[in-house]
């Protein structure tokens, strides 16, 4: 219905300015892919939003963080935005929340642990990066007989750019995307058989939200081609089955990342450089190079939660962990636990307890000390009586986000 709405609201705007809107053709609609990890700009130092997080959509808590680390877990999961703060937290979202301001670079005075060259953040401050999504011009295009040049997600919209059908096609993982007749952004994996290069001249529409731009002609798209930076490599990983979480800790205490669309892939990526991850709870991904005393195999059956990114998998349940170990790594479990490990402390309540800084974090250790805390509210509640991450909702006002149809 939404799109409907955006489609004649254009198509109607248009008719105004004396265009005649030819016959749209409906192509399929595909849901999101996997996007590949892209490079990223630094965008300055940023203050947390008002009574909430910057960046509400995933989290990442390291005490060997580097930009790189938190750059390649909020990547994987397709996050325009990410920002490291206190030191050893990343986190990730697609829009920045209503408050979170630009404060003086030198806000962000603490130096990342895993990277002294770099500043990741201080308490309530993030060094905060977007995402860069370069694309080159492949030229004018004709669309092929009965049917479309680019066939994945569309929208249409009367104050189109390139850049916006850009951010609208990179967000959904796609190489391509095309501009055509004024309003109209497509996107796809791979150019159609029978669309062809046509002359220069044949896409002469000016783009309505910025008339020094081309947005194609009739049936004929000005083309672009993304170009992103290689995929994060992540080595071959075997399952080792169902765990139970340690005695009085964590079973893996070297980081953590949680994420409302886990899946084991996205836990591997996000613990690379550790020889095991396991996830648990359906959300949440931890990671380590030992498993702790009392973290034990138990039935395969007791890890029954669905992935919430990938129903086909498991992700753990609460106080068990769907366990791995990357294959070039030799996994050594350890009666000795490391400096980092975590202590037992009470189920999340629907008061978080304070955390590192602006919102509770997971039972992650207390190398560094606590920072201002801001309240926030539980919409996931705890895995088990280890306290975990507390989730953010979305607040209802939002400071920007990529279109949508």
């Amino acid at each position: 219905m939404q799109r409907t709405i955006t489609i004649i609201a254009a198509a109607a705007a248009l008719s105004a300015l004396g265009v005649n809107c030819s016959p749209l053709q409906a192509t399929e609609l595909r849901r999101r892919d996997m996007p590949v990890n892209p490079g990223y700009d630094f965008a300055g130092c940023y203050t947390e939003a008002t009574s909430a997080r910057a960046l509400t959509g995933a989290s990442y808590f390291d005490d060997h963080m580097t930009i790189q680390k938190c750059a390649t877990a909020c990547s994987v999961s397709g996050f325009k935005y990410f920002g490291v703060e206190y030191g050893r937290e990343c986190y990730c979202g697609d829009s920045l929340n209503a408050g979170s301001t630009i404060a003086s670079i030198s806000d962000c005075s603490f130096t990342c642990p895993g990277d002294s060259t770099s500043n990741c953040g201080a308490g309530n401050r993030l060094s905060m990066y977007i995402r860069s999504d370069p694309y080159s011009y492949l030229g004018c295009y004709a669309e092929p007989d009965g049917g479309r040049a680019l066939t994945g997600e569309f929208t249409f919209t009367d104050d189109l750019t390139v850049a916006k059908c850009a951010t609208f096609c990179h967000d959904f993982g796609y190489s391509y995307f095309g501009l055509e007749y004024y309003f109209q952004c497509y996107c796809g994996y791979t150019i159609a058989t029978g669309a062809a290069s046509a002359p220069e001249g044949d896409c002469s529409f000016p783009c309505p939200g910025d008339a020094s731009e081309k947005c194609g002609g009739d049936w004929r798209l000005n083309l672009y081609q993304f170009v992103s930076a290689p995929a994060p490599t992540v080595p071959s990983y075997t399952s080792e089955g169902c765990y139970t979480e340690a005695t009085g800790m964590r079973a893996l205490t070297g980081a953590s990342f949680f994420n409302d669309l886990l899946t084991v892939e996205k836990c591997a990526a996000a613990c690379v450089g550790y020889t095991w991850f396991g996830l648990e709870y359906g959300r949440e991904c931890y990671c380590g190079n030992t498993i702790n005393t009392g973290s034990v195999p138990t039935s395969i059956g007791d890890c029954s939660f669905n992935c919430p990114g990938n129903s086909a998998e498991k992700c753990g349940a609460g106080d068990r962990l769907n366990m791995y170990s990357y294959v070039t790594a030799t996994p050594s479990p350890s009666s000795v636990p490391p400096a980092s490990s975590v202590v037992v402390s009470s189920p999340v309540s629907s008061t978080p307890a304070a955390s590192s800084s602006a919102v509770s974090s997971s039972a992650e250790s207390s190398a560094i000390p606590s920072a201002p805390v801001i309240s926030s509210s539980s919409v996931v509640p705890s895995s088990s009586a280890i306290s975990s991450s507390s989730v953010i909702s979305e607040p209802s006002v939002i400071v920007s986000s990529a279109p949508s149809p």
